[in-house]
């Protein structure tokens, strides 16, 4: 029978930003919150040994429509609650409020900036990686850190897992079918479910071909450092979530035309790493209905 307390133990090391990432201030272990509010912390015994059947996964709270100060107030509707589950993971909980959560739902598991690191594009997103066909042997993969915020780590960068020339697969992660860079623009569009932009690749033509084994970063964040440090380091691929103005400006510098940059979305970037999570949890927990919005 799978418990909270078997959960929390397999969810909090995976939500966890590791000491030598360098974060000014690291992340407490997965928080609770609890149908009664109360500040989140660790649960009681009681909690703990209440059995999880079910979990659901999503991003953040229903967004109703808000209404105007003339309209009358409306009571909730359905849309407006998750569905029937003992146990609720949101990536961002700010909005949360009792109307939101099924009578029958326990408690909610709440994570943001480990499961960015973790899991959506930041430093320990090798599941992602794996999706897209990218190599996440130890050996292979090389932690970015952003120097203007005290060298906290934001992605790695690695190659395309078939062109790893290593006898054995070190996996840091799952496994997952292997591809060419060719393909690599097909498959991001296919892992994401589409995207956003695409910077320094002319129309038809393709990323880089495998003989060249090309350098792919996986970032969560886009900025003109970030793209500075990475050109040096030879990226031919840069796959982050969304670009900004001052980004937008630096790529149009000569020593920047020969980076392809990926923007797929943040969201998209967040849905995916939900859905990763989502099936890790699957995998440990066979008799627990995995749910989610990705």
């Amino acid at each position: 029978m799978t418990t909270l307390r078997t959960l929390l133990a397999f969810l909090t090391p995976r939500l966890t930003i590791p000491v030598e990432a360098s974060y000014p201030q690291r992340q407490p272990p997965l928080p609770l919150l609890f149908k009664n509010y109360g500040p989140p912390g660790v649960a009681e015994s009681s909690h703990l040994d209440h059995p999880i059947n079910s979990i659901h996964f999503a991003l953040e709270p229903p967004q109703s429509i808000q209404s105007t100060a003339a309209d009358p107030p409306q009571p909730p509707s359905a849309n407006d609650r998750f569905p029937k589950t003992d146990a609720l993971f949101l990536h961002r909980p700010f909005t949360l409020q009792p109307h939101h959560i099924h009578p029958r739902t326990t408690c909610v598991l709440t994570s943001h900036e480990p499961f960015d690191y973790m899991y959506a594009g930041g430093a320990g997103s090798v599941g992602m990686a794996s999706l897209l066909g990218l190599c996440t042997r130890q050996a292979c993969v090389k932690l970015v850190r952003q120097r203007e915020r005290g060298g906290r780590c934001i992605g790695f960068i690695t190659h395309l897992r078939s062109d790893c020339t290593g006898e054995v697969e070190e996996a840091m992660g799952q496994d997952g079918e292997t591809g060419d860079a060719r393909g690599l623009l097909d498959t991001v569009a296919t892992v994401f479910g589409g995207i956003d932009s695409i910077h320094n690749t002319p129309p038809g033509r393709p990323p880089p071909s495998s003989a060249q084994q090309p350098k792919i970063a996986l970032m969560a964040a886009l900025t003109p450092p970030l793209l500075a440090h990475t050109s040096t380091l030879g990226v031919s691929v840069y796959i982050t979530g969304q670009i900004r103005q001052p980004a937008r400006e630096a790529l149009q510098r000569d020593e920047m035309r020969g980076m392809c940059v990926v923007c797929v979305g943040h969201e998209r970037l967040e849905r995916v790493g939900l859905r990763v999570l989502a099936g890790e949890v699957g995998v440990m927990f066979p008799g627990v209905r995995v749910s989610g919005e990705w």
